[in-house]
């Protein structure tokens, strides 16, 4: 079993044996044999005043999450029952303010061979787990409003955000790289965060192979 912290899991939910540490070398030998990715940092914060706005993915993601100063919104989210469409119908069955953090990801990527790296993809999204306390996991219940999982923000891009290449990057031969990767989040969210890494033998498929990094806010790494 590859290096990482034994949890408990409840069968329905099909997550890891193991979660990782920041620090931890990812597993990622099926896809990347010649790289070690590690998730070395992360970081929250309540405004984005600072970042370069290019790194962003579009002007949109800005002004839907910040306001022109660079503070994050608050926003109304809505809870939902979802129906079955016969007897019965979706409906909005609590709504509150929450605000927002952004989510701050360091990640470095270490490239030992002798040859270059050209398409290393960093689409890494995250996922929302509950610890219960008999310390078994489960996967977080999905049905609010906006629950942002994909990333938004990424200052490494081999294509300078012009093309659908946004969150591919280049490692040298024989070079290490430190790119960040960013979220917005609702704040009472962070305690329930793992950045999520596809570099499995069955990459792109239903159940492919994954990985998890505990990046959770005020927990105990």
């Amino acid at each position: 079993m590859a290096a990482g912290i034994e949890l408990e899991i409840t069968e329905q939910d099909k997550l890891p044996s193991s979660y990782y540490k920041t620090g931890e070398v990812l597993p990622c030998s099926d896809l990347y044999p010649d790289c070690k990715v590690s998730v070395e940092k992360v970081e929250f914060f309540d405004s984005i005043n600072g970042f370069d706005q290019k790194y962003f993915s579009s002007p949109e993601d800005i002004s839907t999450f910040a306001d022109n100063s660079g503070k994050l919104k608050t926003y109304d989210r809505n809870k939902w029952f979802y129906g079955d469409g016969i007897t019965t119908l979706d409906k909005i069955i609590d709504t509150q303010t929450v605000g927002r953090k952004f989510v701050y990801v360091t990640v470095n990527v270490t490239n030992s061979s002798d040859r270059d790296e050209n398409d290393f993809s960093v689409y890494n999204t995250l996922m929302f787990i509950n610890e219960k306390e008999d310390g078994r996991l489960e996967i977080a219940e999905d049905n609010y409003d906006n629950q942002y999982f994909e990333p938004q923000y990424f200052d490494a891009s081999s294509s300078n955000n012009k093309s659908k290449s946004f969150f591919y990057t280049k490692i040298p031969a024989g070079e290490t790289i430190t790119y960040h990767i960013g979220y917005f989040i609702d704040d009472d969210l962070t305690d329930n965060i793992f950045f999520k890494a596809y570099y499995g033998e069955s990459y792109g498929a239903v159940d492919s192979d994954y990985s998890l990094t505990d990046i959770r806010e005020n927990t105990e790494k």
